[in-house]
């Protein structure tokens, strides 16, 4: 229910409120956790129940899946670093799969704006 939950409060313009709070607990996530967390983030728990009942919710998730198994994404946290170029396939990009360091992620961005190659 948290991904689901997540889609829905982006939705609703309340996304860091409520992944702020969903990073923070401590607390075990059952709906009476996830619940308390969509009212600390002041989010409209009945507009998030109707969202994830909605066939555009559904469709989006399945979409989001589909990205994520195509990139090899199977859990979070994860991350693609990539240059924009007007040529897909001259484009460089970087996973960085886990809890990764935020100075390896400049090191990769460092690299990606100086055009060189990078093995984090």
């Amino acid at each position: 229910m948290t991904s689901q939950s997540q889609a829905f409060f982006s939705w609703q313009g309340k996304f860091a409120a409520f992944h702020s709070g969903l990073m923070t607990t401590s607390q075990f996530l059952n709906e009476v956790e996830l619940m308390r967390l969509v009212q600390q983030a002041q989010l409209d728990p009945q507009k998030l129940k109707k969202d994830m009942q909605s066939k555009d919710y559904f469709v989006e998730l399945q979409q989001t899946f589909a990205i994520a198994k195509e990139l090899g994404i199977s859990g979070t946290p994860a991350f693609v670093i990539a240059t924009q170029v007007d040529q897909p396939d001259k484009m460089r990009a970087y996973f960085l799969p886990g809890a990764t360091r935020v100075e390896v992620m400049q090191k990769v961005i460092d690299e990606l704006k100086r055009n060189k190659p990078s093995t984090p």
